[in-house]
């Protein structure tokens, strides 16, 4: 009886499945050469060219996520280089005075921290970029950039 029953549920989803897919309409070739290249942008790299405190974070959360990543593949000197990204993207907002002052000032000394731990090579160096990543975060949840 589970055979049967897992066939007909097999077969339920493949049939739904393959109705979904059929009525997919054309796509419409007349649209403008404007249209279609706004269109294959990816929205979040207007926000990481925009010269805002918005900007400015979500560089900062790339840069932390690049140096994380560099670290678990063990490139210490690409992850300096990251983390060194993040305190300039840190240092430009808060050259633009932002109501969150002392909060970008954690994450200054946060990525002091992690930038020291990395040039060390020390087993903390993960930690201490995840504890920047969080303190990153509370600054999008606060400022409303999420």
């Amino acid at each position: 009886m589970t055979r049967f029953a897992a066939t007909v549920f097999m077969t339920g989803v493949l049939f739904f499945a393959v109705a979904c897919t059929k009525g997919a309409p054309p796509a419409d070739q007349s649209a403008g050469a404007d249209k279609t290249t706004n269109s294959n942008a990816s929205p979040g790299l207007a926000v990481l060219n925009e010269e805002s405190l918005k900007g400015d974070t979500e560089r900062a959360s790339l840069a932390l996520y690049s140096a994380r990543q560099s670290v678990l593949d063990s490139k210490w000197n690409d992850a300096a280089a990251q983390l060194q990204q993040a305190q300039g993207e840190a240092n430009r907002a808060l050259a633009r005075k932002p109501k969150l002052q002392p909060e970008w000032e954690d994450l200054r000394g946060a990525l002091d921290r992690a930038l020291t731990a990395v040039q060390a090579r020390d087993k903390d160096s993960l930690e201490r970029i995840k504890y920047a990543e969080a303190v990153l975060g509370g600054i999008k949840v606060k400022s409303g950039n999420q």
